[in-house]
């Protein structure tokens, strides 16, 4: 097995990182950490363990199999395809982490080796698995298990070799339970001296707090450490029984105009003095509030000196005491420049306060209700992209992360944000305007059909899906979560005006073929690990614009049918009709990044450029693979 990733701005390498690795049993290694899941933190010393047991480690008379472990160890990191994430004390490494773009290479290889005559040798199983049977289990030899103990899981699972028990959701979420949590802290602080921020706590549960104070005392044995916390309760600051109440002053109008003024002019440039004399009127109507100055910076960017006076006049002159923050945020709102911007803005309402909004996932959302109108010059996403961004400049959303090229890739709505667009949403939806947006959980009372047959989006978070789909026909967006269900819907064939299927957050392991029928699909998230293969009939899906799926996931033939298509991660080069390199010619679209698996199925140079590559020019990232084990390896370098 060989494999190298070409990337115009590929942050871990070089190519033929992986083919240039020294043996076959680091190469095993490597793969093996694909097992854990994208993001995961991983231990140096349980790894090293695990190769161990896994037999990836052979010792030598100079060096014991721990020492080998940790030299194929630092060969990785060397090498880029495992990151540094912590060291300890002595500045050793002590947790590490794989690239995403790593895990989906490390993912393919292992994909590729996994056929069936070569059985899954790791995995994952929780409470909710379907057994495993009994063909699969035998040739199992790493086991993660979270659930209670139970002989029924364990049934078979003869050959392991390694074998990690969890009775919580530690594996799947490492900080969930107290008793994690406190380990990790112990891990981080031990002897150290720290201060712990809790920043905006609205908890006034007086148990909670005694409990996690008793619990917290404990994690490490230096004296001088502290606790801060931020809260806008008196309660709560009553409640944690401080040392010291700070109570903090609002900004001083100096203060708000130099936000102000950082908002709406270069930093170093001058201000005009009828603008200064204007913004420093404005700035004593922020109350000192941090918000509203960042706020109505973002409204005075760009407007001339006449429009500063009648905001300020006509705008801001009436407002008593804690109305401002209110007038201020409405102002933002009322000068956005777009009734489309506007319904973009108030549609974020939906998620709950606090809510890690992806952009990606936003934008998609917008486009299946219809707010972002193409033009000559941009299209869909690139609208969304600049509505996005006009949010964020007005403060009306917040940076939560960047991604490695340092563009914005999540985002949160601040409460009183939040309250306001909640407003303006509920003043719209009267008798003869209802709710077009909504989310459900498990206890949530059924809707009703009149009320259903309007809704637009849906965020569905159940066991079972079925039952609480009935009636909501006239869907644009849904969005399915759940670990109960392993079938698809039969409710969502009706759903024939559905165009974004979000269904990444559950166990669907098959998509029926009459999905094809849902014509108007834009956008299609199904990025599961048990998801075997997407049917035939996804290539009448014409207006499909962005498919996320997982590496192991086989497309259908003839995807190059999907000319619309801008997202597609993976694809891979088959012998049968219809998965010939050559159905990426038509797919010009295309964005973002790509995995070409499997290219000694391509025979010259000729084939190779019947994909058209150069025809894509906003791919960023582009990775080219082979695998092992191909007769003729001479047109490598040619294709």
């Amino acid at each position: 097995m060989s494999g190298f990733a070409l990337s115009y701005q590929c942050s871990w390498g070089s190519a033929s990182c992986f083919d240039h690795l020294s043996s076959a049993s680091l190469k095993k290694c490597f793969l093996f950490c694909s097992i854990f899941p994208k993001g995961w933190e991983i231990e140096k010393q349980k790894l090293i363990e695990l190769w161990m047991a896994e037999g990836f480690l052979q010792p030598s008379q100079r060096d014991d199999m721990e020492s080998v472990g940790n030299m194929f160890f630092n060969v990785l990191l060397q090498n880029s395809l495992l990151q540094v994430k912590d060291k300890d004390e002595y500045g050793n490494v002590s947790k590490c982490e794989m690239h995403d773009l790593v895990h989906d290479l490390a993912s393919s290889f292992l994909s590729n080796n996994e056929d069936g005559g070569t059985p899954f040798r790791y995995m994952f199983l929780n409470k909710e698995s379907n057994p495993l049977p009994k063909k699969v289990a035998k040739h199992l030899h790493t086991l993660f298990l979270e659930c209670k103990t139970s002989d029924t899981k364990f049934s078979n699972f003869e050959c392991l070799h390694n074998l990690t028990l969890s009775d919580n959701k530690e594996l799947l979420n490492s900080v969930r339970k107290m008793e994690v949590i406190l380990k990790r802290l112990q891990e981080v602080l031990k002897s150290k001296t720290y201060v712990l921020v809790l920043d905006d706590v609205w908890n006034e549960d007086v148990q909670m707090w005694e409990d996690f104070i008793n619990s917290i005392s404990g994690v490490t044995s230096t004296t001088g450490n502290g606790i801060l916390i931020t809260t806008r309760s008196k309660k709560v600051a009553s409640i944690v029984n401080t040392f010291h109440i700070h109570h903090l002053n609002r900004l001083s109008d100096e203060e708000c105009w130099s936000i102000i003024k950082a908002k709406t002019f270069d930093e170093n440039g001058e201000v005009p003095s009828g603008f200064e004399m204007i913004g420093r009127q404005v700035a004593k109507r922020c109350w000192g509030l941090p918000l509203a100055a960042n706020v109505v910076g973002g409204v005075l960017r760009s407007k001339s000196e006449e429009e500063w006076r009648l905001i300020n006049e006509n705008w801001l002159s009436d407002a008593q005491g804690g109305e401002y923050i209110s007038k201020i945020l409405k102002l933002s709102f009322d000068h956005l420049s777009s009734p489309s911007l506007k319904k973009c803005f108030t549609f974020c309402s939906v998620f709950p306060k606090g809510w890690t909004i992806v952009k990606e996932e936003l934008i998609e959302l917008w486009m299946a209700e219809g707010f972002l109108q193409p033009s000559r010059r941009d299209d869909m996403e690139s609208v969304g992209d600049m509505y996005f961004n006009v949010l964020l400049q007005n403060s009306l959303l917040q940076i939560q992360m960047s991604d490695d090229y340092g563009n914005v890739s999540e985002c949160v709505m601040h409460d009183l944000v939040h309250d306001l667009a909640s407003s303006v949403l509920s003043n719209n939806e009267d008798g003869s305007t209802p709710f077009r947006y909504v989310f459900l959980n498990q206890e949530s009372s059924p809707i009703p059909e009149k009320v259903a047959k309007h809704l637009r989006t849906l965020f569905l978070e159940c066991e079972t899906f079925d039952a609480k789909l009935s009636n909501f026909e006239c869907l644009h967006n849904l969005t399915l979560s759940g670990f109960g269900d392993k079938e698809f819907p039969n409710s969502v064939r009706k759903m024939i005006h559905l165009r974004n299927l979000n269904i990444s957050n559950t166990w669907i392991g098959t998509l029926p073929k009459w999905i094809g029928e849902l014509h108007h699909l834009q956008t299609l998230r199904a990025n599961i690990w048990n998801l075997v293969k997407l049917p035939n009939t996804l290539k009448y899906m014409f207006n499909l614009r962005h498919l996320h799926i997982n590496s192991r996931t086989k497309l259908p033939a003839e995807i190059g049918r999907l000319t619309s298509l801008q997202t597609l991660p993976y694809f891979t080069v088959g012998k049968e009709k219809g998965y010939q390199i050559e159905k990426l010619g038509s797919l010009k679209n295309l964005k973002g990044r790509l995995m070409i698996c499997n290219l000694e199925e391509v025979h010259d140079k000729e084939e190779a450029q019947k994909a058209n590559m150069f025809q894509k020019p906003n791919l960023f990232y582009l990775a080219f693979c082979w695998s092992d084990g191909r007769e003729n390896e001479r047109n490598d370098v040619e294709i």
